[in-house]
């Protein structure tokens, strides 16, 4: 039996045993986050400014410290860099080459944190193409409160993130958390930013002190690349240019799709 098998196999008999008995399941927390929830609704007309994340300096983090840093992840995952004396294709059937996306996860032994820092690419022109959009709306206010500063370069230009350390949720603990307790926020969010969570998964998401936080910030993209072609992707290279449709990529939950699709076919009419 497969690795990978064995896991899959674990982490369903975890979560039938968490639907059927409750078993290390804190029903009260669910209650609780319920309530954070309504009382976010309630008063978001009423919330004022809206507070922006602190910002630090990129340059101002020794990451090569090893006492304090420790490299958690490094992306081995590609983009790709359009020239004319390259020998490769994209799927716009561009000439060109396939390189390293770069985005590098460390760890912060004294703040208990973790630091995700992504080339100057990503949030230029890669995947990250529209967290600065995310971060302005207010889109993380209630749904990432361990976001503790955002980095940036010596140009300004936003190059990542802190959060907060805490535990990754089971499966039955996303599916009451995120798909009961806070489905509300998250498509009320939704709709106010009209953004949408292509990456919306229980190992994007983690517990601290009785509040969920979302860690997958940049995974996002506007209503109206939802479900949209190779075309449009081809027609919006200016905006995100990765060699391949990131609107393609789909791994949140099926609920979260239809409101989505009905988002975007509202957003299409106006």
């Amino acid at each position: 039996m497969s690795i990978k098998l064995i896991r899959s196999t674990k982490i369903f008999a975890e979560y039938v045993i968490q639907k059927l008995t409750k078993y290390r399941y804190n029903v009260n927390l669910e209650r609780e986050l319920k309530e954070q929830a309504e009382n976010f609704l309630q008063n978001e007309l009423d919330s004022g400014a809206l507070i922006p994340p602190e910002r630090i300096s990129l340059e101002s983090l020794d990451l090569d410290d090893r006492r304090r840093f420790r490299l958690v992840r490094d992306d081995i995952y590609s983009r790709f860099e359009n020239s004319a004396e390259g020998t490769q294709k994209d799927s716009f059937g561009r000439k060109g080459t396939w390189i390293p996306r770069g985005c590098k996860l460390y760890y912060d032994n004294v703040e208990n944190d973790y630091i995700k820092v992504f080339e100057k690419y990503f949030c230029h022109k890669g995947e990250g193409a529209f967290l600065n959009r995310a971060i302005d709306s207010g889109l993380y206010r209630f749904l990432c409160p361990n976001l503790n500063y955002l980095l940036i370069d010596i140009n300004g230009d936003l190059r990542g993130y802190s959060i907060g350390a805490g535990k990754v949720l089971t499966r039955y603990e996303f599916e009451r958390y995120i798909g009961f307790a806070l489905r509300g926020v998250i498509e009320t969010e939704t709709k106010r930013t009209k953004l949408y969570f292509y990456d919306l998964t229980r190992h994007n998401v983690i517990v601290k002190d009785c509040q969920i936080s979302f860690i997958d910030l940049e995974s996002v993209l506007p209503l109206k690349w939802f479900e949209q072609g190779s075309q449009f992707a081809r027609e919006h290279l200016d905006q995100v240019d990765l060699g391949w449709e990131v609107q393609t990529k789909w791994y949140s939950p099926g609920w979260y799709r239809n409101f989505v699709k009905q988002q975007a076919e509202n957003v299409a009419k106006k």
